[in-house]
């Protein structure tokens, strides 16, 4: 039976058998406008356009939904960032989501 490690291709490597498993240390970084904005659209996808309302709010830990994505490894911070909003001169629309 022929050996699939070499000790002449790389004599530092480690045996594909005796590889060590080493968790990870894992960041999330997360980009808040597109998240918010495919949500809402998934939530809101499939309505009968008659009543014109979004469903009820959901509520989800977005810590677990981050561990789950790198499991096995150790997750060891979240950042969710949002944007900057410019402001516009005379739109109070504008001025609301700045003052938030």
């Amino acid at each position: 039976m022929k050996d699939d490690y070499s000790n002449l291709v790389n004599p530092t490597a480690v045996p594909p058998g005796k590889v060590r498993q080493q968790l990870l240390n894992a960041m999330v970084y997360i980009d808040g406008n597109n998240w918010f904005n495919r949500l809402k659209e998934l939530l809101n996808e499939n309505l009968d356009p008659k009543y014109h309302s979004i469903r009820p709010p959901i509520e989800y830990e977005l810590r677990n939904l981050c561990q789950n994505l790198v499991s096995p490894h150790k997750l060891i911070g979240v950042r969710y960032y949002i944007g900057t909003i410019k402001q516009i001169p005379d739109n109070p629309k504008n001025h609301k989501l700045y003052a938030g």
